[in-house]
């Protein structure tokens, strides 16, 4: 499932050296492109939400609003952050994308992306 990347395992206490070193930048990473820093910008919704809600008349508008946001990330590719990072940015905003077309483009919350993209069956990350 496509949420999978954004998974990582939680820290183990007997880990040591470099698989430790990784396995911390991947929880940062996650904290980074699927962190809570957005939730609740009104309410209980994230700043994406609201926008989707707000332009809800206007889809060309948020299909654009997240193709640049895609291509944001991958514009600046390892310039800013990891090449890691910036791809599940970019992946993230890729997905939020897919599930509100595959919801019709109306408002759907960002929460609701998994679901939908399963609904869907995009698992295109399964053999």
């Amino acid at each position: 499932m496509i949420t999978e990347i954004l998974t990582y395992a939680p820290l183990d206490p007997s880990m040591t050296g470099p698989a430790l070193e990784a396995l911390k930048e991947a929880q940062g990473i996650k904290d980074a492109v699927a962190g809570n820093h957005y939730e609740g910008y009104v309410d209980n919704y994230e700043w994406l939400d609201v926008f989707i809600r707000k332009y809800r008349d206007r889809p060309e508008l948020i299909r654009g609003a997240l193709l640049i946001q895609i291509d944001k990330y991958y514009a600046r590719y390892g310039k800013k952050d990891s090449c890691i990072q910036e791809a599940n940015k970019a992946l993230w905003y890729a997905a939020y994308l897919a599930a509100w077309e595959a919801a019709g483009c109306v408002p759907i919350t960002a929460k609701e992306v998994p679901a939908i993209l399963e609904r869907q069956n995009h698992d295109f990350f399964k053999k």
